[in-house]
């Protein structure tokens, strides 16, 4: 769980198999 509010941003990272949107200093899973 790191979420990072100065590079959130409205942006989509793939980590491994996992999908983290990030919404201004938010984080959804999706996927799995």
């Amino acid at each position: 769980m790191g979420q990072k509010p100065e590079a959130v941003c409205g942006k989509v990272q793939s980590l491994g198999t996992h999908k983290h949107v990030f919404f201004a200093g938010r984080t959804d899973y999706v996927g799995a």
